[in-house]
């Protein structure tokens, strides 16, 4: 008896292609293709993709940039920026003999309650004190957490990918210290629960200024002095007369001696 022959079913060929393009960012540019079954399973699917590539400026082939597709319309899936990272050989060069560098991880919250992670990258022109260090250290994290409070999570990938905030951060660090480098290593989005995120930090308060009397106050106060002058006014006035009297006969005495 013959044995039945089991047709193997190719899932590929039930299987859909689908462009992937860029954020507005970027122009919504077609930044690859995908193939799946079902349109919901590209959800969360990751792209990685070289700034070069994107923009064509050679300046900026060290960078990568991680895309997150986050929905899905007919056979077009868009996404959103999820994370902008410096490559470690690009880091490696910048560290030279005889200078100090500086690195940190914090997490921020932005105006639109998301949470990002950053990882700010120093190094200074020659090296300093540990104090210098952290103060840098510091200033960079009050920074941040200015910056990215009070903005939305889409403005903050246009300011770091077009290099507004590391132009800002240099302007308010090098005041302390001057810089060889001042950049952001790595930004993405931290979905992690129970994350410590990095509060702002509200500046000083200065001292109140002592208030000025009010001028029902002035007016007791010149009202209660007015009798005391008076009296003393009073009080010299005699004095003075007396005095007076009392240099006549001196300059009436000095005279006779005169015409003598």
């Amino acid at each position: 008896m013959a044995k039945a022959v089991e047709k193997t079913i190719d899932i590929w060929k039930k299987k859909k292609w689908h462009k992937v393009l860029a954020p507005k960012l970027f122009n919504d540019m077609v930044i690859g293709e995908t193939p799946s079954l079902e349109p919901n399973t590209l959800i969360g699917r990751t792209l990685k993709i070289n700034m070069l590539t994107l923009t064509g400026d050679i300046k900026k082939q060290n960078i990568d940039i991680t895309f997150e597709i986050e929905k899905v319309m007919g056979d077009t899936a868009y996404t959103r920026i999820k994370k902008f990272e410096i490559n470690p050989a690009a880091v490696r060069r910048f560290i030279r003999r005889g200078k100090n560098r500086v690195d940190d991880s914090f997490i921020c919250l932005t105006s639109d309650n998301k949470k990002v992670k950053v990882k700010p990258f120093l190094v200074t022109f020659s090296k300093t004190t540990n104090s210098v260090l952290c103060a840098l250290r510091k200033r960079a994290r009050e920074f941040f957490a200015r910056a990215v409070k009070s903005t939305t999570y889409d403005n903050l990938c246009r300011e770091i990918v077009t290099y507004n905030v590391q132009k800002a951060m240099r302007d308010n660090l090098k005041k302390i210290y001057p810089l060889r480098v001042c950049d952001v290593r790595v930004m993405e989005i931290c979905e992690k629960e129970g994350v410590r995120v990095l509060e702002v930090i509200a500046p000083a308060v200065p001292p109140r200024a002592q208030e000025a009397p009010k001028a029902e106050n002035i007016e007791a106060e010149k009202a209660e002095e007015k009798p005391e002058t008076a009296q003393e006014m009073q009080e010299e006035a005699p004095k003075s007369e007396e005095a007076a009297e009392e240099e006549k006969p001196k300059k009436k005495a000095k005279k006779d001696k005169k015409d003598e």
